[in-house]
């Protein structure tokens, strides 16, 4: 995806972040390197407001509560500081779309590549004895006003969900590259 930085996003070895307010694991990642997004990204399909802070989910909230069952929290610590985080954005970026009880929800995801992610998963996995899934390493930029985003717990569901690539970072007067 053109427009967004593709440089390392994290320092290799970031500080364990511990388990946000909501119960998940996310990597928090510096707000600035987003600041060129506009504020609004305008689709064919629908509109979209900007994330007011960027991260890469570790855990969801579902995930960390079942793990915490078989392995302590301090345990996750150990295993994520031995991991190189650093995390690179791949230039793709995917449209999303979920219908759910609650309405429609949009998102669009820059592609990212970090071997961590997959590692720390398979570690916390196999050491609390809870099953996780292969998790798709992305950052969600946009979302659908006052929606809390979709959350991404497989590949299965990122295929799933997908509606379309967006091929150029989005501008305030719309897509480049409409489908």
């Amino acid at each position: 995806m053109e427009g967004l930085p593709l440089d390392a996003l994290t320092p290799a070895r970031p500080r364990w972040p511990g388990r946000s307010a909501r119960g998940s694991v996310v990597l928090a990642l510096a707000d600035e390197v987003f600041a060129g997004l506009p504020s609004d990204c305008v689709l064919p399909e629908c509109r979209m407001v900007r994330k007011r802070e960027f991260h890469l989910t570790l855990l969801s909230s579902q995930e960390a509560a079942a793990v915490e069952c078989g392995l302590p929290v301090q345990a996750w610590a150990t295993r994520f500081e031995v991991l190189d985080w650093s995390l690179r954005l791949t230039g793709e970026a995917w449209l999303l779309h979920e219908s759910t009880q609650d309405g429609e929800a949009w998102a669009l995801a820059a592609c990212a590549a970090c071997p961590a992610l997959e590692a720390f998963r398979d570690s916390i996995a196999r050491a609390s004895g809870v099953p996780l899934p292969r998790a798709p390493a992305h950052v969600t930029l946009f979302t659908t006003p006052g929606s809390r985003g979709i959350g991404l717990p497989s590949r299965a569901v990122f295929r799933a969900l997908r509606v379309r690539p967006v091929l150029q970072a989005p501008s305030a007067g719309g897509d480049q590259n409409p489908p």
